[in-house]
């Protein structure tokens, strides 16, 4: 099952739909990763630093490398960056 790390709290997902997170910290660290039924250790994981301090939206697309054991890969598909006033 895919695996969604907010700032080193856990978020279990499902393969091919999307989730939402509200993240107050404009500096918050993301990853992404996948865990095997039985095991406790998330494979593939890879990290990303984002910093947000006028962005409001913003969505990730996270996919597993070509073979099994590489790490996933982020790309930001979208975002929609806040007023600064």
């Amino acid at each position: 099952m895919p695996v969604i790390s907010i700032d080193a709290v856990e978020h279990t997902g499902v393969w091919g739909k999307s989730s939402s997170f509200e993240i107050a910290d404009p500096s918050s660290r993301i990853s992404v990763g996948a865990r095997y039924r039985g095991s406790s250790q998330v494979l593939g994981r890879l990290e990303l630093q984002l910093q947000l301090e006028q962005v409001e939206s913003m969505t990730l697309r996270a996919r597993n490398g070509l073979l099994n054991h590489e790490p996933f890969k982020l790309s930001v598909i979208s975002q929609e960056c806040g007023n600064p006033h």
